[in-house]
């Protein structure tokens, strides 16, 4: 009994938010790639809204994924998942991001092309080019 209640609570409380925190990075992965052009660039203002609003959507989903893990530092010691630190910059890159779709000033440009490569290092994403 007492295997069935540990093994229910590791699989409820680990593993299934584990799973989902992971496939929510691949997401972000997924997205970054998919926006990669709208931020800083002048396109449809139909894709600049779509952009911005799935950038922000990520960055909360990016944080109550996170946040739903139990276990976190445990998890964070065996390299599982990032430190709280790197989700909070990560979230915070996206956020940035989103607020960055549609035209932007010459000086924005060398900061629009770090922020995806920053973000991927923060969750442990390797950038396919």
């Amino acid at each position: 009994m007492v295997a069935a209640v540990v093994s229910y609570l590791s699989k409820t409380f680990v593993v299934e938010p584990l799973v989902h925190f992971n496939a929510v990075r691949g997401r972000v992965h997924r997205e970054l790639k998919f926006y990669a052009n709208v931020p800083g660039n002048n396109v449809k203002k139909e894709l600049q809204d779509e952009a911005g609003r799935a950038l922000r959507r990520l960055s909360s989903e990016l944080d109550a994924a996170y946040r739903a893990v139990g276990l976190n530092k445990l998890l964070i010691s065996i390299r599982l998942i990032p430190s709280e630190k790197s989700i909070h910059e990560a979230s915070r890159g996206l956020i940035f991001l989103s607020n960055s779709v549609g035209p932007r000033s010459q000086g924005d440009d060398d900061r629009l092309w770090a922020v995806p490569d920053e973000i991927r290092r923060h969750l442990g994403i390797q950038s396919i080019r």
